[in-house]
């Protein structure tokens, strides 16, 4: 087909042709979005919660553990860990698929940010509100 012939066909007709030739791909990389969504919503919460209840523990050494913890995963960029679980691991002798190191590197990151929120959320109980609630 010349170059003539190409530029007479209308724009809906090859937005049609680019439909065909890339949806699938675009629908199967949008299931696996979903799908690293929600293995994130399920790991952050309980390693957030977990490091959370670290941070605030009294023992020294396990709190200082979940503060480093938090400080390296909230002040590193998220592409930066990706690349260092999937590319960098492995020098390490520890080989990840692409899916489980992304949902692992996603995992890890948003639990550090959800640990800082729940460790506010019951910092900012006032003492005698957890009195009145044990009686």
């Amino acid at each position: 087909m010349s170059q003539v012939d190409a530029a007479s066909i209308p724009q809906w007709l090859k937005f049609l042709k680019d439909m065909k030739t890339y949806l699938p791909t675009l629908l199967k990389a949008s299931a696996m979005t979903l799908i690293l969504v929600f293995m994130t919503m399920l790991i952050s919460p309980f390693g957030g919660l977990f490091a959370a209840l670290g941070r605030i523990s009294r023992m020294k050494p396990l709190s200082y553990a979940c503060w480093l913890y938090i400080w390296i995963f909230r002040g590193t960029p998220l592409l930066l860990q990706l690349f260092f679980i999937y590319y960098g691991l492995p020098q390490l002798g520890i080989t990840l698929k692409p899916f489980t190191a992304a949902a692992l590197g996603l995992g890890i990151n948003y639990s550090a940010y959800l640990a800082e929120i729940i460790r506010g959320a019951i910092e900012s109980i006032e003492p005698g509100q957890m009195e009145a609630q044990n009686q």
